[in-house]
C-alpha cells in the first residue's frame, strides 16, 4: 500500500524498530498462502476464490486506512488479512489469465500483463500522491480515502474478472491451446 510505512509511524504510532515486524509478517503470508490459494482456485475456481479474496481485501483496507487500530498484534494481524486477500486475488487471477490466451501466446501475454500491472502500480502511487498531504504534525491526511478508493477499485476489478471468468467458461478449450 501507498505510502504504509509513514501510515504506520506518523498515524498510527509505530516505531520505525517494528516496521520490520509486519513486513516479516507480510512476506511469511505471502510465502505461505499462495501455494495454498492456488490450490483453493484448482478446487473451487478461481472466480470464487478471487472474490473471497477481494471481499476480505476490502474489509481490511476499509479498517486499515480508518486509523482505527492501533495496537501492534492488531496492526499486523489487519496485515496478515490483508496478504491473504491479496494472495487470492493474485493467484487466481494470474491462473485466470493463463486460460485467455492460446497456449503459444501466453508468453507474451503474461509480460504484457505484468506491465500493465506495474504501470497501474504508478499510476495509483501517483493518485495517492495527490490525495495524501501531511499535516505540520506529520499525520497523513485523507488516507482512509485512499482507502474507500482501493476498495471501489477491487469491487471493479472483480466485474472485470467475473467477465473473463465467464468467457473462460464459456471457450473451454482456450486453456488447452
Amino acid at each position: 500500500m501507498t505510502f504504509n510505512a509513514a501510515f504506520l509511524t506518523n498515524n498510527l504510532g509505530l516505531a520505525d524498530s517494528q516496521l520490520p515486524f509486519v513486513y516479516t509478517a507480510v512476506g511469511v503470508t505471502s510465502l505461505v498462502a499462495a501455494p495454498v490459494f492456488g490450490k483453493l482456485a484448482d478446487r473451487f475456481g478461481k472466480w470464487t476464490v478471487f472474490a473471497i479474496g477481494t471481499l476480505l481485501s476490502i474489509a481490511t483496507v476499509v479498517v486499515y486506512t480508518a486509523g482505527a487500530i492501533q495496537r501492534f498484534e492488531s496492526i499486523i494481524f489487519v496485515h496478515v488479512c490483508l496478504f491473504f486477500g491479496v494472495n487470492a486475488r493474485m493467484v487466481s487471477a494470474t491462473a485466470l489469465a493463463t486460460a485467455v490466451p492460446k497456449k503459444s501466446h501466453r508468453g507474451a501475454f503474461l509480460a504484457i500483463d505484468t506491465s500493465i500491472q506495474q504501470l497501474a502500480g504508478g499510476i495509483a502511487a501517483a493518485i495517492a500522491g495527490w490525495v495524501i498531504f501531511q499535516g505540520v504534525d506529520g499525520i497523513l491526511l485523507n488516507y482512509p480515502q485512499i482507502g474507500w478508493l482501493m476498495a471501489i477499485l477491487m469491487l471493479l476489478s472483480a466485474g472485470l474478472v467475473y467477465l473473463v471468468s465467464n468467457q473462460v467458461k464459456a471457450n473451454p478449450e482456450s486453456e488447452s491451446n
